[in-house]
Parts: C-alpha cells; sequence; structure tokens
C-alpha cells in the first residue's frame, strides 16, 4: 500500500523525535559488492544525521540485518552517542517475512519506550536495503502486515538496492510514492542520506518556528 508521508506525532512531550530503522540484507546474494555499498550508504548516512544541525538530536537510529533471521546490530539509540558502525556480512538466505515481522515488534517497543520518555514520537521512518530476492514463502503477509492502516505505528518505508536488484520486488516493500519510481534516482549511492536531509526539511516546516 503506497501513501504520502506524513509527519504525525504521538506523545504530549516538547521534544521531537524520528525514530529511524535501517533494514539491510545480509544474504549471500548480497555478495561483496552489495555489503560493501550497503556499508558506505550506512556511513554516508550517519556522517549526515550527526553533522545536519536539524537532525542533531532529532533522529534515534536502529540498525537489523537479516538474512535466515533477522538480528539487532545497533540498539535503538541516538547516533551522536554510538561508538561504532556494523561491519556487514553476506551469508545465507534471505528471509524477507522473519526481518519484517522482527522490525514490527521491535518499532512498537521502541515508539512506546520513546513516549515513556516524555518524547513527542514522529511517524517512524524505515530504510529498507536489499537486492530483493526473498527465500520465504510467505514474505508479502509479513510485509503486508507492516504496510496496514490499522497499525498505529505505521511506518514510512524507503527502499534502495545495489545494481542489479529486483527491484519489483523492492517496490511492493516501498510505502512512499516519491521513491521507487526510478531506478536512476531512487537507488543511487547516497539516496538514504538525501531522503533523510528532505525528510528533515519537511519535519522543520511541520513544527514552524
Amino acid at each position: 500500500m503506497k501513501h504520502q508521508f506524513s509527519a504525525a506525532t504521538d506523545g504530549q512531550g516538547s521534544n521531537v523525535v524520528l525514530p529511524v530503522c535501517i533494514v539491510v540484507d545480509e544474504s549471500a546474494l548480497m555478495c561483496d559488492i552489495g555489503a560493501k555499498q550497503a556499508q558506505a550508504e550506512i556511513e554516508q548516512f550517519y556522517r549526515t544525521i550527526v553533522t545536519y544541525p536539524h537532525l542533531v538530536g532529532l533522529v534515534r537510529l536502529r540498525i537489523i540485518g537479516f538474512a535466515d533471521k533477522p538480528e539487532v546490530l545497533i540498539p535503538l539509540q541516538d547516533p551522536a552517542t554510538m561508538d561504532r558502525l556494523p561491519k556487514l556480512q553476506s551469508s545465507g538466505s534471505a528471509h524477507f517475512g522473519a526481518a519484517f515481522s522482527f522490525v514490527r515488534n521491535l518499532l512498537d517497543i521502541d515508539v512506546l519506550d520513546l513516549r515513556d520518555q516524555g518524547n513527542r514520537v514522529l511517524q517512524p521512518l524505515i530504510f529498507s536495503y536489499s537486492v530483493g530476492e526473498p527465500n520465504d514463502k510467505y514474505w508479502r503477509e509479513a510485509v503486508l502486515q507492516a504496510q496496514s492502516g490499522s497499525w498505529v505505528n505505521l511506518p514510512n518505508v524507503v527502499v534502495l538496492g545495489p545494481s542489479g536488484s529486483n527491484f519489483d520486488v523492492l517496490r511492493e516493500i516501498a510505502t512512499l510514492d516519491s521513491l521507487g519510481n526510478s531506478e536512476s534516482s531512487s537507488f543511487e549511492s547516497g539516496a538514504m542520506s538525501r531522503f533523510t536531509w528532505q525528510f528533515a526539511t519537511v519535519i522543520e516546516a511541520y513544527e514552524g518556528p
């Protein structure tokens, strides 16, 4: 289900935070090239969110890797407090269903924790980086659940992938109409950082002076 970006907030605190979750494919099909491209994309994204003034203090970042099963590579935290970035691997097969069910459960926990800390929580943002070759039979059911309008913490989902990815599958995962329409513009290097910068600009306008 495609939808337009929403800056809806949840909670009554004065501090606004944006939960961002990077979900990265670590299956064997990513090989060395795909893993290196994903690594570079994450590193550039990190540099952007710790240097762009409006993103400092706004983003709370979690990174999840998945192949045969999903795992937390970086727990939810303020990127300014991070002392390392994960070193991506490539082995096994990509189980999209388990990954997106895992992400959905963690997002519910993250949003609740952030609210309990007195924050206003913006609609979560997911970056999914993958070659788009799921190896599990019922992956679409998990993706559809993560796109369900009945989910109170429904995220915006942006997809990226290295050259040669199955972009038809990746577009099934994306929820934002502003991305996924052109391989040359939506999946090129640095797209994650540029989109986050644009996202922050919208949030800044939403919050007002």
